[in-house]
């Protein structure tokens, strides 16, 4: 049978550069006001902002609802970029 996953080998990493278009991905710096022991800061690998906030609530159930800040990060200077939890 053609296709059958039993018999079919797919390199999964040629298959998605053939399937994903190029684009390029930027670091960002999502915040949130955080209570105690709750997430404040993640960085994400994303394409743009939009991508950044919507992986941040996909990634930490602290991210989920309320209002967060995306800052991309520049890649030029050597910095901390993460310093999280730090009420704990």
């Amino acid at each position: 049978m053609i296709g059958d996953p039993a018999t079919t080998k797919v390199d999964m990493e040629k298959l998605l550069t053939a399937i994903q278009p190029k684009q390029k991905l930027k670091v960002f710096l999502v915040t949130r006001k955080a209570d105690w022991c709750e997430d404040d800061a993640i960085v994400v690998l994303a394409v743009d902002k939009l991508h950044a906030e919507r992986c941040a609530r996909c990634n930490s159930d602290d991210f989920r609802k309320g209002k967060v800040e995306v800052t991309e990060v520049e890649m030029n200077k050597e910095k901390v970029i993460l310093t999280s939890n730090r009420g704990a």
